[in-house]
């Protein structure tokens, strides 16, 4: 999970390049300050350097786009609107 990685501490990029053989799905999710994005675009981990790692890695497992609520803003966006933003910014970064 790139983004409990980032609350972890580690850099989701050197894990995936140090681990990679090891992963066989990855959830992909974004943050800001440790509080959760309402989409996938929004945020502040680098899923291009993420998407990097991964074409090096030659990573072929699934890519899953979590949508996850933690409580600690009001959501804006509609559950359709955050699905459709994230699915833009996966094709985006990850090619898919």
């Amino acid at each position: 999970d790139t983004e409990w990685c980032v609350q972890a501490g580690v850099d989701p990029a050197a894990f995936l390049k140090r681990f990679g053989p090891r992963v066989w799905h990855l959830h992909v999710r974004n943050s800001a300050n440790k509080v959760w994005s309402e989409h996938l675009g929004e945020g502040a981990i680098d899923h291009l350097e993420i998407a990097r790692a991964l074409r090096e890695i030659a990573f072929d497992g699934w890519l899953m786009l979590e949508d996850a609520w933690d409580g600690k803003r009001k959501l804006q966006l509609s559950f359709e609107e955050r699905a459709r933003q994230g699915r833009e910014a996966m094709r985006e970064w990850f090619g898919v």
